[in-house]
């Protein structure tokens, strides 16, 4: 499901935006700290946030 273009205001994408770079500067975080061990480690959190939420 697509949002369509102009729904949502420039203070909501930007907002987006930021929480986007945010996420991907903690993500390039923790492959520094754990290396490989970080692709299951993502992967078990991502499912119990599944099962929980």
């Amino acid at each position: 499901m697509h949002i369509s273009e102009g729904i949502l205001s420039a203070p909501v994408l930007a907002t987006g935006a930021a929480l986007t770079v945010a996420g991907c500067a903690v993500d390039g975080i923790i492959g520094l700290l754990l290396g490989w061990a970080a692709i299951p480690a993502i992967l078990v959190a991502l499912t119990l946030q599944a099962l929980l939420f």
